[in-house]
């Protein structure tokens, strides 16, 4: 099967349900979810954008201690690339008081690998967070069955030690 349509309808409910469980548990506070590495965000993206068919780009905003505040899809596309708005992110991580934010997205064709494109918006909003003084912890972009972390991969920031 080609892009996302791998998942059976009932596979698409148990990732639906799992989600809703995964984000009423991780409410904003003392129980929040934590994503402080590249593998257990890179777990949450998987879980959240895999079996989407459209190209969707969320972003995790993130307190100090990089527990979660919230997660939003922010920009929808078609099945191979989306608009993306950096001014919007920024306003939406300075509005929910973020210290650091960790953007994703989704390739509906199923391969992971950053293309161009991916390369300039993650530089772009890099440097738009410096100027604020937030923190992009990571660019995850997720495919059918694997995910590639900038930062896991060093394209980020430089080589991971």
């Amino acid at each position: 099967m080609t892009g996302m349509n791998y998942f059976s309808e009932s596979q698409l409910k148990v990732l639906e349900e799992a989600m809703t469980i995964l984000e009423e548990a991780a409410q904003y506070g003392s129980n929040a979810l934590l994503l402080n590495n590249p593998a257990t965000a890179s777990s949450y993206f998987m879980m959240r954008l895999a079996h989407r068919e459209q190209e969707v780009f969320a972003v995790a905003f993130l307190d100090a201690k990089n527990r979660l505040i919230e997660c939003r899809d922010m920009f929808f596309g078609t099945v191979d690339s989306s608009r993306i708005y950096i001014r919007e992110v920024i306003r939406t991580a300075l509005l929910l008081n973020a210290r650091s934010i960790i953007a994703a997205h989704n390739h509906p064709s199923g391969d992971p690998e950053p293309s161009e494109q991916d390369m300039k918006i993650t530089e772009d909003l890099k440097k738009a967070c410096l100027l604020l003084d937030i923190r992009l912890l990571d660019h995850i972009v997720v495919g059918c069955n694997r995910v590639v972390s900038l930062t896991k991969e060093g394209l980020l920031y430089g080589a991971v030690a």
